[in-house]
Parts: C-alpha cells; structure tokens; sequence
C-alpha cells in the first residue's frame, strides 16, 4: 500500500525473554572461557577466601572462619558460604564452585539490568547496559575470581533497585532491607549505605517540584537488618569474640575509613584516583556514562517515570564515588556496586545515538561484538598468564599437590611452611602453616617428617651445618622452584615416631596418624583402630594456646583439651585418660 506521507512508526523491539536467552548465553559462554583459562589463584588475594571456604568444609566454622596462617577474616562471610554450599553440592571443592557465586553475580546483575533498563529505557537500552556490564574490564576480571566483590556488587544492585521500586510505589522496603542485609553480610555496613544512596533522588523530586515521598517505615526494616546482620555478628562475637571487633570492626572497617589500615593515606587523600579507575577501566562504557550524567543532570527526561529512575541512578553512582573519593582505601575493584547504575546510563546513551538504526541491526551488531570479545577472551587470558608469575606459582602448587597425592602413602603427615593456601586447595585441606624456624627444627629432629616450604631461602638460612635435609620434589622441576618439598629422610615412608607441626604447634606420633587439625583441635587415629599411640604436642609460641586431643572412636573430646604455655608439652595416649604429661 502506498505510504499516507506520515512518518512509520519505529520498528518494535524484540521480544525481553530473547534478550534474556542473549545475556544468559553470553553469561555462561564467557565463564567457561575464563575458567578454561590457566589458573592464577595465587594473585588478587584469593587465597585468604579460598581458605575460607575450605575452613568451612572441613571445619564446619560457619560463623567465622580463619585463613592458613590463623588470622581471622577480614570479611563477613556470605561469599564463602555461597562457594561451601556450591561445593557441597558438587561433592567437593572446585574452581568451578569456588568462583561459581562470583560468575552468578556478575551474571544476575547483568539480569537485572536487563529487565529494569527495559521497563524504563527500553528493551535494546537494557541489553546494552548488560552487555557494558559484562563485557568490561571489571566484568571479564570478575566473573573467575575468588573475591568478595563481585557478590558485594550484585547485593548492592538488588537493594537498590528494589529501594527504587519501593519510593516508586510505595511498597516492597521489606526485600530492600533483607538485600541490604546481605550486602552487609558481603562486606560490611558500607553495603546499606551504597544501597540507598539513591534514594535522594526524593530530594531532588521534590525540589523539582514533582515530589515523591519515601513513605517507608524504619523500624520493622531496621529490625530485620538487624536480625541478619546483627544476628550473624553475635553468633561470630560468640565463637571468636573480641577478636572479631579487633579485625573487622577497627582494622577493617575503622581502619580503613579513618587510614589507619590504608597504607598511611588519610581521609581526602588522593580523591580523583577512583574517578581515574572509573574513567579507564571501564573504558569506553565510561564517556557514555559521563554523557549520560550530564544529560540527567542539564536535560532531564520529559517522561516522569524515566526522570526519577534516571535521578536516581545518578545519585546512587555520585553518592557512591563521593564515598570512595573521601575514603583513604584506594582500590579499582571497590568501585563495583557503582557500576551497574553507570552501565544503566550508559546503556540509554549508546541507545539514544543509535536511535536511527532498526533495533534488529542493533541487536545484530551487539551479538557481532559480544562473540568477537568471546573468542577474543581465550587468546587474551593465555597471553596475560604466559607473561604472569601467578600463574606458574599456581601450577607449581598444583603440580606438587598431584605429586603428593600420587607418591604419599597413606595419612602421611605433612607440614606447609610459607603462603602455600593454593597447595592445600589441591590437597583439599585446611591446616596453618608453620613459620621457617619451626619447620627447620622439624627437619632436624630426630623423628622422620616432611615439610612443603614455599620461602626457601628463609629456611635455608636457619639449616643447621651438616645437616642433611633431602629435597624430594620441587615445582616446577627446570628452572627456580616456587615450592619444595623437603623431608630428613630420603624417601617417602611411614614410621612408627613421625613428626607434624600445625601453626606454632609441634606434634610427635608414635603409633598414631594425624587424621584433620580443626584449628589447633587436633583429630588422631591407629593404624587399624588399635591401641597405644601415643602423641605429643609442643608449644612453640611466645604466648598460651589451648590445644584439643580427640581420638577417633571416642566420644569424650572436652576432657582432652588443655591450656600449653609458651614452651610447654603435653603427652596424651590412647585409651588412658588419666595420661597427662605437661613439661
């Protein structure tokens, strides 16, 4: 038929449910790259929560956990819950299940993206705004990678785009408060605060003079946050107690707002560093988020609905970075509870310059880059672990992992000394290492023992003259090793008097195998069930530590823990328990 000479109407938008299949795909697809690639869990400080996670499977420390050296986390602990329930599923620990909760935020929080930008901006405006998401350097870094980060950003976006809902209509603060609770449950009290940055938005209505009010009620959210967040941190305070305020409360959370813990930098020191880290790293989604904040704030969206959301996407990323800018922590990473309302405004922009373009071409072109940035992902990830230290140092612990596990006999002791956590995930264990000087004196005892070293040359320097240590196996076996595994023996066998040491605390068996060491609780076994071992635990740290003795088959496990003094020794054998020998 003939044209009327009126403009046609835009072409309609595909259909959400096939954006979502998009992003969905694009999800997944780019978490089986990243995790094909080589493994590099020995950089970004994913040793502490793969510690974590492992103190949980092993030690059932739901509440707190502590890493391989017996510090406490530093962080609550919603993500390495999430990995431990990921794994206990899977039937073990994996990388597949210890960054699964990492690749489900990065993903879910595309998702949200998608279906909010689409309920506002539009459908092609909210693929976009996934795709800015993924697709970014924080994106492709994140989604395999064992931090909190990445969890803490999809806690944060899920509260505040629920607060959005609820100032909207009026309703819904009760998801707001649970999101914002396991926000906190990620990182912190910062996650409330991130979450309803938004929410001055209501000022500016108001000012506007289309006033929106937040018709909230505090006190029944405020009791609900409390119940979660307060009730976890009570549980913690229980089991741990003042050492949980000493690290999470003022080295972490006070220590880093007031610079104490900041690498001596103060509050408003270097202030522009975050918006440099915004500007590069999220690159080139960055200039259509400055364009879009400009254009919010210069040129406001006739339509009121869009107008609100796109005020208060601009308050939640200017009263987030303004956080950041004031706070002494300095770090790239912290800005990811921003970047979903930067990847929203971003989004509308890409989709008002493309506005003449058919959306079908539109969504062509974005499968076009998103599967070119897909193929590219391999490539790039080889290239960047062939030029990187990390990813040797994680092969080498792999490498002596499956080492052990092929050439060990049976429940044969073995003590780490040094940072080898990514040794004891291939291992699947959770015990402290030891410090170089208690692994020398092991290695010059009488008692045969071996010992994973990490940091030779400090062992090194504490070897007796003449002494002779034999160097079993070492990785990578050409070239400087990254790890060693050491013994006074020359082969791997069992005796009948072995030595172990975990943290500062040395173990003797005679007759017994160390079976698990539950922090400093230590769980023996005889060979076969028998009677008569005999097992002998030294104190070698300056301070008391109270050491739990527990053999396998008895019930009794209270009546054996005692209080060692520095220097003290106390001998337990099976089946007495009257045989008490402190020193």
């Amino acid at each position: 038929m003939a044209s009327s000479g009126q403009p046609l109407p835009p072409a309609p938008e595909p259909p959400l449910r096939l954006a979502v299949g998009l992003v969905l795909a694009a999800g997944v697809l780019l978490f089986a790259l990243r995790l094909a690639g080589p493994a590099d869990l020995t950089d970004n400080d994913q040793e502490g929560p793969t510690a974590y996670v492992l103190d949980i499977l092993q030690n059932g420390h739901w509440w707190v956990q502590r890493d391989a050296h017996g510090e406490i986390a530093s962080k609550p602990p919603l993500y390495p819950w999430l990995a431990a329930i990921a794994s206990r599923a899977a039937g073990g620990l994996s990388r597949f299940t210890l960054y699964l909760p990492c690749a489900l935020a990065v993903v879910g929080t595309a998702l949200l993206l998608l279906r909010t930008g689409a309920g506002t901006f539009g459908v092609t405006a909210g693929l976009l705004a996934a795709g800015s998401l993924m697709f970014s350097q924080f994106g492709l870094k994140h989604v395999v990678l064992a931090r909190t980060d990445a969890v803490f950003m999809g806690t944060v976006t899920l509260a505040a785009l629920t607060a959005y809902r609820a100032w909207t209509t009026g309703r819904g603060w009760t998801g707001f408060w649970l999101a914002a609770g396991a926000a906190s449950l990620t990182k912190g009290p910062l996650g409330l605060g991130l979450a309803a940055g938004g929410c001055l938005a209501a000022w500016w209505e108001r000012r506007g003079g289309d006033p929106c009010p937040l018709r909230v009620r505090p006190w029944p959210g405020v009791a609900l946050y409390a119940l979660l967040f307060g009730g976890w941190f009570a549980l913690a305070y229980g089991e741990v107690g003042s050492a949980l305020t000493e690290k999470q409360v003022g080295r972490e959370l006070v220590g880093h707002l007031s610079g104490a813990s900041a690498g001596g930098h103060w509050p408003g020191s270097k202030p522009f560093h975050p918006l440099l880290y915004f500007l590069s790293r999220f690159a080139p989604w960055s200039v259509l988020t400055c364009l879009g904040l400009w254009r919010v704030w210069r040129r406001p969206a006739a339509r009121l609905a869009e107008r609100r959301f796109e005020r208060f996407l601009f308050c939640w990323f200017a009263v987030g970075m303004v956080i950041f800018m004031v706070a002494p922590h300095k770090r790239a990473d912290l800005l990811l509870p921003l970047l979903p309302a930067a990847a929203l405004l971003a989004g509308r922009e890409l989709a008002r310059l493309l506005a003449g373009v058919r959306p079908v071409r539109i969504w062509q072109g974005a499968g076009v880059v998103g599967l070119g940035v897909l193929i590219m992902v391999p490539l790039l990830t080889r290239l960047k672990a062939e030029s990187r230290e990390v990813t040797a140092q994680t092969r080498a612990m792999r490498d002596l992992a499956t080492w052990w596990r092929t050439h060990a006999p049976p429940e044969l002791p073995l003590t780490v000394a040094g940072n080898a956590m990514t040794l004891e995930f291939y291992l699947q264990r959770h015990q402290f290492h030891v410090s170089p000087a208690l692994a020398a004196q092991l290695l010059s005892g009488d008692a045969a023992c071996f010992v994973a070293v990490a940091d030779f040359a400090d062992l090194e320097e504490l070897r007796p003259p003449a002494q002779g240590w034999h160097e079993l196996a070492r990785a990578p076996a050409e070239g400087e090793p990254f790890i060693r595994l050491l013994g006074n023996r020359p082969s791997l066998a069992r005796e009948d008097t072995m030595a172990v040491a975990v943290g500062p605390v040395s173990v003797q068996l005679t007759g017994a195998t160390l079976v698990t060491a539950n922090w400093l609780d230590f769980t023996f076994a005889t060979p076969a069930g028998g009677a008569g071992g005999v097992v002998t635990l030294h104190n070698h740290a300056p301070r008391a530590v109270t050491v739990g003795v527990h053999w396998q088959g008895e019930a009794n496990r209270a009546a054996r823990r005692r209080v060692l003094g520095p220097g003290e020794s106390w001998e337990v054998r099976r089946g007495d328990p009257d045989s008490v020998w402190l020193r």
